[in-house]
């Protein structure tokens, strides 16, 4: 679900110090840490080399925000050691936290949308790359994203009123 504050752009609040991380893990993709791409097709009954194929699971969903909220909503949840890996999004006016599949079906939070996501385009910028080493990205809980993101906006709307 989309929304028109998703398109909106601030400056960035108490997140903007983030901005300076590295926002690119040369070409890794969302599933490996070695470089390796996440499949987003499950050989149908024929197996690997034949047959028809099906669409597989997404093997993750990512929330989307505006960037200022986003920023945010990332230094709420790096202070309660709850941050996962987030991607820096179109041209980097909004920030996609990385949850588990199944996530967009109970999502409706005004200001955000939920997607499926198999691999991120074609050089993904990482904001908080995912760890290096393990099976996958580290997620983000959703209902402590929820919970972080709705501080970040009673924040930002404070701080709007000084």
């Amino acid at each position: 679900m989309k929304t028109d504050s998703e398109s909106g752009r601030g400056e960035s609040g108490r997140g903007g110090a983030l901005r300076g991380a590295p926002s690119c893990v040369g070409p890794a993709r969302v599933g490996s840490a070695r470089g390796g791409s996440v499949r987003t097709e499950a050989p149908g009954p024929g197996g690997a080399l034949g047959g028809a194929r099906r669409p597989a699971r997404p093997a993750y969903e990512v929330v989307t925000v505006p960037e200022r909220q986003g920023l945010e909503t990332v230094d709420i949840l790096r202070l309660r050691g709850g941050c996962g890996a987030v991607l820096l999004e179109d041209t980097g006016c909004t920030l996609s936290f990385l949850v588990p599949s199944g996530t967009a079906a109970q999502w409706q939070l005004p200001g955000s949308s939920c997607r499926s996501l198999a691999v991120p385009g074609p050089a993904p910028q990482w904001l908080l790359p995912p760890a290096a080493g393990g099976a996958g990205p580290t997620l983000t809980d959703p209902s402590e994203l929820r919970a972080a993101l709705g501080e970040a906006v009673r924040t930002l709307a404070a701080s709007d009123r000084l």
